[in-house]
């Protein structure tokens, strides 16, 4: 593991079986925990240990009680009780739980379980025997009180030579050692014992530097009359005068005197350049110190400061040479050969500790070998001292180090920042330091307990442990041999039993196999477990989550073993543990024996397929098409779109009923004109249609359901002939000479006995003349046209007189009248508005000259009517083909009308009045939602990995275009946008040359669309059923169940019944948060269960629900989008949907989200301690958001992940906060700075699931937990208001044009970033440093470069060029 942080990758703590072992020991007289209490043996240790819970554990109230809070001062019981409400877990020393006890203000039946960490220590006289003695087995026997269970950990329950220690051990806690009793081939696998070494030095004096012998001198020569405290009582001439005379214990005699014993120790030790830097060092401090107004040396009076300083003042300070030689005399043989050893040994990657005996050595020996020119460029130092009692050591003269400084080193040895760590035996137990692999002890262990621990720390593979020995100490030097060997040859045991262990297991082989007949395939004992590993590598990758299976064994009394494997809590629980069948003389053959039956096991549940491989997808039939769905084209070659013609020109020749249908044209509410319909059939129920004139203008064409005629009451030879005729005067050249049955014929609306008679009537054309000198109804006119211009067609505006001899300028002759004209428009399609900036040129009148031309006898009106026709007959098609598609494939559905499926079929490509865009993103949300259900509900015991993949399949648009094709719903579409340039009158005579439909190449996407449209179509003409009748018809793979029994079926998959479960009262509180009281309290659990969490007995994890949650939050944000309107009755455009869609369920919004609605729960705090003032707590509370009550595995990388994601949080809550609440600017930017862990958000998706199984799929209650959240008022706020929401990068792509936008990014060396988010993200003590540097992006268009910005991630540092591109691209 240390390795892997060194390295950089993220380290896991993945229990090891034999862990596993000893953790079920401990729980076999498990109780819920009221209270739990941890002592320590030392400040640094418990404070340790109190950050590791409250970062791991943080749903649990912690507190660290330490003589720094002014416990001391504690003196009444309401302090203790406000101090201890609400908390769950206490850290401290053993005395100070001792003296809450002594004094009565803490009962042992207030604590549910008390753990001793380093047991070794309840021997004797100590606190925490003290604590046994006196308040545990004094009470064992008073059956009115309950006791805490007892938990001991250490790694040396014996440190003396003496015999019996571990039975007294076990004594005194009431408790029996426990260590693995099997997995210890594991154990002997991952446990490394080290290397010993011994180095001898001379044991010489060291000769004294001339400042240290002054420096002696001086105190030698002190006069105890002129010390200040003697002086003081001189005057008094008191008792107390004349004992400190004799014993010559006054302050400023036992600093001086502490001073020069410290000064020759370490001279012997490090040598006299040591020394004399030392005295150096320890003056100047004193004298910087003395006027500090925060000075170190509180304890000293203003006479004694002078006294000492006037002591110095006398001894004059050499320069030093911090520059030492290689060979310096002034070092002392111990600390050359200490210096050659690290020079020898350490390499990269390596990590040492040293280990001295006084605070003043681990000062010095790191100056030292951080000068020395050997050492001074592969060392990379720290040291590490002890902090209790700090107060009174700040004023020694003699203490140098300054423990502020030392609070990151042993992080930084564990991530390689540091690779030498100089520490007193403060470091030797407790305290976490990464495994190294050299411990040196620069003085030989003082007992049998440091040597002990002091060896445990050198636990990398081929690790040393050095001991340096002066010579003349060969007696004790042989005991710590005579140790190493007897620890050698049990290490040399354990090796010779695994090597026993492996000849057996090549002896006793297992045979076993299970076979597929179907497919042949075959899985044997002996490659099981390769297998299950990979089975568990295919699980839903989570990070800091190992995906393997874990072994624990069991002994049998005969000496053989058996096994049992649990599964990731991914599984299902159900096949989450299997156990071997047999017992077995081996570990690995009970471990393939497991592994073998929990494959077989994954196989009946269906999560391995018959080729016993993991499923690739949710069934087989889907495994075989995965592959061409992922391989997707762009463009499939589909149907030509359906032509309904042919059968109404059947139904010409074969019915003897026709169906008349009044078209009545509007220009507002007033009638324009009326005319007939006929077709042989009846029409489906045809909408109002609108027909644009000009950009200003339009008509409004209703059409009346058809009334059954008989065929015989009508000439239908009479109807094509007028049909002709109105079509002839519009479009001559494109009306043959033989057309004749027309599919659809209009006829004036008129009585059927006068049609014959009109229509001669207006047939053929007279002589202009005849309507000289003018008429009085001009619409009466017919068209005019113009022979001498190729029969130009004109509409008649009236006659004109003209001058004469202007007349005969412009015609040629003498004459007067002429006809006032305007050009016959030429537009065929008015099924689309014409644009504001596209208007028709002026169109002027125009003069005529009458002999020149020719007027229809048919009335300009029916004319202008022809002109409508194509469109009319359009519109007539479209509702034919839809007409078709819902009595045909979609006849199951049953909808309302065909012409509310019709705008799910037309392409924007179409410019139809309405096009499936709207309806694509609301299908896409039911499709979504009702695949999720299913495949939950109908798969319980598949992981959130298959549901995906399978989901995924469903609903992708390969699937959906595959769909499309299947059904030959692909004939339905409209891809083309009608202009009438091209259109033909359609008759019998014609049918044959459009009869043959060419296929079409349509993007899939398109088709994906079309079916995810007319879900949602189906959704809204008859909600959750008709959608499951539309899938029915389109995806039939699936079995699409009615909604409510899917939920009845996903109920009772939840493994607890109704109130059965117990849950911790803090989980009560997140149901206070939740607003929802949980009838099935498992789905809480498992909706706050991460992937890393292990348990006994397990609870899976929240990837399911997630997967859940995620399709519901999907629907209920879209479908409030989809039915909001504005003020003006305006459904929201679709590009605005999805994006506002995109800002309610993204990632960082959520977790955003789940971070800021909290509960709080009372807990006071310990207030400073002030001398001046009797100790207080200071009353408050402390917020508990939904991310606290996440279970989760005591990973350190998952903790400071989830730390540093609240750090982010707390800093840009205010500027994420009035963006969301009161900007008008989505802040993209700030979520991009903020850059959550994905948990953050998975929770809130996993309680939505959650509360929407518990309540059998109620979505009001899932609605309201969204809406507590706050995400839907966001909704709320963004679709009242004007909120830019487009991303930055899609905003600047649309300013860049055609122009390609590039982002080149590179991380740059430096410290923390800045700028406007950089101070906010830097708020507080704690800077958030990108570790090796700072993100730095380009951002290009086309080859210009644009800006330069940094941030501190890729998502961030991209946002911000993008928004600085925007800035600069618009005032551009």
């Amino acid at each position: 593991m240390d390795a892997a942080i060194r390295n950089g990758s993220d380290a896991i703590l993945h229990p090891r079986a034999y862990q596993l072992e000893m953790l079920e020991e401990s729980l076999r007289r498990n109780v819920i925990v009221a209270l739990v209490w941890i002592l320590c043996p030392t400040v640094e240790l418990a404070d340790q240990q109190y950050k590791v819970l409250s970062m791991q554990l943080p749903l649990f109230q912690s507190r660290l009680l330490s003589g720094n809070d002014g416990i001391d001062r504690w003196s009444e019981q309401a302090m203790w009780d406000d101090a201890l409400r609400n908390i769950n877990i206490v850290v401290c020393t053993h005395q100070v739980l001792l003296d809450a006890l002594i004094h009565g203000f803490v009962h042992m039946d207030q604590i549910a379980l008390l753990v001793f960490d380093e047991a070794h220590h309840c021997v004797r006289g100590h606190p925490a025997n003290k604590i046994m003695q006196n308040f545990y087995h004094a009470k064992r026997y008073e059956r009115q009180r309950e006791l805490p269970n007892i938990l001991g950990l250490t790694a040396s329950p014996v440190v003396r030579k003496k015999g019996g220690g571990l039975q007294t051990l076990e004594q005194n806690l009431n408790a029996i050692s426990k260590t693995p009793k099997v997995n210890r081939e594991e154990l002997r696998r991952y446990v490394h014992g080290p290397e010993m070494a011994v180095l001898v030095h001379p044991d010489d004096e060291a000769s004294s530097p001339l400042l240290l012998q002054n420096l002696s001198q001086l105190y030698s020569n002190l006069d105890i009359e002129q010390d200040p405290y003697v002086a003081n009582l001189r005057g008094e001439g008191c008792e107390e005068y004349l004992k400190v005379r004799r014993t010559r214990k006054t302050y400023c005699q036992d600093q001086m005197k502490r001073f020069v014993r410290m000064a020759f120790e370490v001279n012997n030790e490090l040598g006299p350049w040591t020394s004399e830097l030392y005295i150096c060092l320890c003056i100047l401090k004193f004298q910087a110190q003395r006027h500090s107004a925060f000075s170190i040396l509180e304890d000293m009076n203003e006479g004694e400061k002078i006294y000492i300083n006037s002591l110095f003042a006398s001894l004059p300070l050499p320069a030093i040479d911090i520059h030492l030689k290689l060979q310096d005399p002034g070092l002392s043989p111990k600390a050359r050969q200490l210096i050659d050893l690290l020079a020898k040994e350490m390499s990269p990657g390596s990590a040492a500790i040293v280990f001295v005996k006084t605070r003043a050595a681990v000062k010095l020996l790191s100056v030292l070998l951080t000068t020395h020119p050997v050492t001074k460029d592969i060392l990379r130092i720290g040291t590490f001292v002890g902090t209790s009692n700090q107060h009174a050591r700040a004023s020694r003269i003699s203490d140098l180090i300054n423990v502020s400084d030392q609070k990151e080193n042993l992080n930084d040895l564990r991530t390689g920042t540091k690779n030498l760590i100089i520490a007193t035996s403060v470091c030797e137990e407790g305290i976490d330091i990464a495994a190294c692999n050299i411990v040196i002890c620069f003085e030989p262990p003082p007992n049998l307990k440091s040597f002990i621990q002091r060896r445990g720390r050198a636990r990398s593979t081929k690790s040393k442990y050095v001991i340096m020995f002066p010579s003349g100490q060969e007696k004790v030097l042989l005991e710590w041999y005579k140790l190493e060997a007897e620890m050698k040859e049990k290490y040399m045991d354990d090796m010779r039993h695994i090597e026993e262990i492996e000849k057996l297991e090549a002896q006793e082989d297992g045979h076993r196999g299970f076979i597929i007949e179907s497919t042949g395939a075959k899985i044997t004992l002996q490659d099981a477990l390769q297998h299950l590993y990979h089975f568990c590598n295919t699980l839903p990758a989570t990070p800091h989550t190992i995906l393997a299976p874990i072994f624990t064994f069991e002994a049998i009394a005969d000496g053989t073993v058996s096994c049992r494997v649990i599964l990731p809590n991914s599984v299902d629980l159900s096949v989450q543990e299997f156990r071997s069948t047999g017992l077995w003389a081996t570990e690995r053959l009970a471990r393939m024996d497991a592994a073998f039956e929990a494959y077989v096991g994954l196989y009946r549940v269906g999560l391995i397929n018959d080729n016993l491989l993991p499923l690739p997808s949710y069934d087989e039939e889907a495994a075989k098409a995965y592959a061409e769905v992922a391989k997707r084209p762009a463009v499939a070659l589909v149907n030509g779109k359906f032509n309904p013609w042919p059968a109404m020109a059947a139904a010409w020749q074969s019915t003897l009923t026709l169906y008349r249908s009044v078209i009545t044209i509007l220009s507002g509410d007033a009638e324009v004109m009326r005319m007939t319909m006929v077709s042989p059939c009846r029409l489906p129920q045809l909408f109002d249609l609108t027909m644009y004139v000009n950009a200003k203008n339009s008509l409004r064409v209703k059409i009346s359901e058809g009334v059954e005629t008989v065929k015989n009451e009508i000439s239908v030879t009479t109807a094509n002939e007028i049909t002709k005729a109105l079509l002839t005067s519009v479009f001559p050249t494109r009306v043959k000479e033989d057309d004749c049955g027309f599919l659809l014929l209009f006829t004036p609306d008129e009585d059927l006995g006068d049609l014959q008679s009109w229509l001669e009537h207006v047939r053929g054309t007279y002589d202009s003349n005849d309507i000289l000198p003018g008429v009085e109804d001009a619409t009466a006119v017919g068209v005019i046209r113009d022979h001498s211009k190729s029969d130009k067609a004109y509409v008649f505006h009236g006659v004109e007189r003209i001058p004469p001899d202007l007349f005969e300028q412009q015609f040629g002759r003498k004459a007067d009248m002429c006809l006032k004209v305007k050009k016959f428009p030429k537009r065929t399609d008015f099924l689309h508005r014409v644009p504001a900036d596209a208007m028709e040129k002026k169109d002027d009148f125009t003069f005529l000259d009458p002999k020149d031309c020719r007027i229809d006898r048919l009335p300009v009106t029916y004319s202008q009517f022809a002109m409508y026709i194509p469109s009319i007959m359009h519109h007539v098609e479209n509702a034919l083909l839809t007409d078709h598609l819902c009595d045909g494939l979609l006849a199951p559905i049953r909808f309302s009308s065909p012409a509310v499926v019709f705008p799910a079929l037309c392409t924007p490509a179409a410019r139809e009045d309405g096009d499936y865009q709207r309806l694509e993103f609301l299908g896409d949300s039911i499709l979504k939602m009702l695949t999720s259900t299913a495949l939950m509900a109908e798969h319980q015991t598949w992981h959130e990995g298959y549901l995906s993949r399978a989901k995924d399949h469903i609903v992708s648009n390969g699937r959906l275009a595959m769909a499309a094709q299947e059904t030959a719903l692909d004939k339905y579409i409209l891809t083309k946008s009608f202009t009438g340039k091209k259109w033909k009158p359609l008759s019998n005579t014609r049918l044959g040359e459009s009869e043959t439909v060419q296929p079409r190449k349509v993007s899939t996407k398109t088709l994906a669309d079309v079916v995810e449209a007319l879900v949602g179509v189906a959704f809204l003409d008859g909600g959750f059923p008709k959608a499951l009748s539309c899938l029915k018809i389109l995806l039939p793979e699936v079995s699409w169940l009615p909604l409510a029994e899917r939920n009845n079926m996903l109920l009772h998959g939840v493994c607890d019944s109704p109130r059965s479960l117990t849950i911790p009262s803090n989980f009560m509180i997140l149901e206070t948060l939740l607003g929802h009281t949980f009838t099935y309290k498992s789905l809480l659990l498992e909706a706050v269960t991460h992937p890393s969490h292990l348990s006994i007995p397990s609870t899976p994890s929240y990837q399911r629900l997630e997967y859940l949650g995620d399709a519901l939050l999907d629907y209920l944000v879209t479908t409030t989008v989809f039915s909001h309107k504005d003020l003006s009755q305006i459904a929201l455009q679709p590009h605005r949907m999805h994006t506002l869609r995109a800002t309610a369920v993204n990632a960082s919004f959520l977790a955003f989200c789940s971070l800021s609605r909290t509960v709080t729960t009372p807990v006071a705090e310990i207030a400073p301690p002030d001398p001046n003032e009797a100790p207080s707590l200071i009353p408050g509370t402390r917020p508990m958001s939904l991310p606290k009550f996440l279970r989760h595995a005591p990973i350190p990388a998952l903790a400071s992940a989830l730390s540093a994601t609240r750090t982010r949080f707390a800093a840009l809550k205010p500027v994420i906060d009035a963006a969301l609440g009161h900007g008008l600017l989505y802040p993209w930017r700030a979520f991009a700075a903020f850059a959550p862990e994905k948990v953050f958000s998975d929770m809130i998706e996993a309680v939505l699931g959650a509360v929407y199984i518990d309540t059998t799929g109620d979505l009001r209650a899932c609605n309201a937990l969204l809406r507590r959240f706050g995400i839907m008022d966001w909704v709320e706020t963004a679709l009242k208001k004007e909120v830019r929401m487009r991303h930055p990068k899609e905003e600047v792509g649309g300013l860049a044009r055609n122009e390609k936008v590039r982002y080149r990014v590179w991380i740059e060396l430096g410290d923390c970033i800045t700028g406007p988010i950089g101070e906010l993200v830097n708020a507080g003590d704690d800077k958030l440093d990108l570790g090796n540097g700072r993100y730095r992006c380009k951002l290009f268009v086309g080859e210009r470069e644009i800006c330069s910005v940094q941030g501190w991630n890729r998502v961030d540092v991209e946002t911000a060029a993008a928004d600085e591109a925007i800035r600069i691209l618009k005032v551009k």
